[in-house]
């Protein structure tokens, strides 16, 4: 990439960072007033959450997941939780507290690079989504060899799912493994083209030069990792991308937090692969199992029409708009994520034959 293109890209990367923050006219006062102002959800999720089981579970190239199970390992139903990218297993603390004891086990674990998984090496493809689809294959093998499994997925941890699908197409036909699959947040690629809501020709750029951009970047990453601090641009750019609509200080927090559980060098790496994920074609492994949907109205990260396109090649999905969310739906609104989860189980259990049971 020249000199000039470069420049080109950071200044758009930039400048969508900056017109993200400053449309929202957040000053440091305003910011201060919001992070100080009363919390009614900073003591729950200050609290540790339940933990029955640590599963160890090891990648094709060694590297450790860290893996947690919620409920009785001979429930009916499992269901596996895969979290998106600068995320960690807390992604889904409000499904971990809602959703026990529904006759169910529970499975949470940190994608590599993440939280407290191992950190892969350099190589690209220790950073694809074909990669993270091979782990969540890992998972599955471990922490539920038998009996039928629901596969939730959120934004890249979505992807991944497409990614196991590709991979392992017969998971996912009537009568395999796989009866279940919840899609919240994500895209089965172009993402690039639609993030932030740039403007098309920025798209293109972002799309066509990312990839090089995020492998530079990664280069710098000793040197910024020194320079990281949460700051009030930090924070405005937290809650823009994440939310829809005003919450708890807590919430934001938690993105920031769970997001310095992974090194700028993942955290670029695994960008490149977001710019070149096209996973259309391994949808069609979905089209015999109940599928779930979700996206928020106010998603700037993966917007309504990648959840549109999902639901089209898979014409029995259920698409579910929730009105005001924004990209961490689960979060902002747990309890209607975790009903149409729940829904989805019941369409899950029902559509189990007796070989799979």
């Amino acid at each position: 990439m020249s000199k000039t293109r470069n420049r080109v890209l950071l200044a758009t990367t930039v400048g969508a960072a900056l017109a993200a923050g400053g449309s929202a006219q957040v000053t440091r006062r305003k910011v201060a007033a919001h992070r100080n102002r009363p919390d009614p959800e900073a003591r729950l999720l200050a609290e540790a959450p339940r933990v029955d089981r640590v599963t160890p579970v090891t990648t094709a190239n060694g590297l450790a997941l860290h893996v947690e199970e919620v409920g009785a390992t001979d429930a009916p139903l499992t269901v596996i939780f895969s979290h998106g990218w600068t995320c960690t297993e807390e992604t889904w603390v409000y499904q971990r507290r809602e959703l026990a004891g529904d006759d169910v086990r529970l499975v949470f674990y940190d994608q590599r690079g993440h939280g407290r998984s191992g950190r892969p090496d350099e190589l690209p493809e220790s950073h694809s989504i074909e990669t993270l689809g091979d782990d969540l294959g890992r998972v599955l093998d471990a922490v539920a060899p038998d009996g039928p499994v629901v596969l939730v997925g959120h934004s890249m941890g979505g992807m991944t799912i497409m990614g196991l699908a590709e991979r392992r197409p017969e998971l996912f036909r009537a009568g395999g493994r796989v009866v279940g699959v919840a899609l919240l947040g994500t895209s089965a690629g172009g993402a690039a083209a639609t993030m932030l809501s740039l403007p098309a020709m920025a798209a293109k750029l972002v799309q066509r030069f990312g990839p090089g951009g995020a492998t530079r970047l990664a280069h710098f990453a000793p040197r910024l990792e020194s320079r990281r601090k949460t700051s009030t641009l930090t924070w405005v750019l937290a809650n823009h991308v994440s939310y829809g609509g005003d919450v708890p200080p807590s919430l934001v927090e938690l993105m920031e937090r769970m997001a310095s559980q992974s090194s700028i060098a993942t955290i670029a790496n695994f960008s490149g692969a977001l710019f070149v994920h096209d996973k259309m074609k391994a949808l069609a492994a979905l089209r015999q199992i109940p599928v779930l949907v979700l996206v928020g109205s106010k998603d700037v990260l993966t917007p309504v029409d990648n959840s549109r396109t999902i639901a089209a090649e898979v014409p029995d999905a259920e698409l579910v708009v929730l009105p005001g969310a924004g990209h961490m739906l689960m979060l902002e609104r747990p309890a209607l994520t975790s009903l149409h989860l729940r829904t989805l189980f019941g369409r899950a259990r029902a559509a189990v034959r007796p070989s799979v049971a």
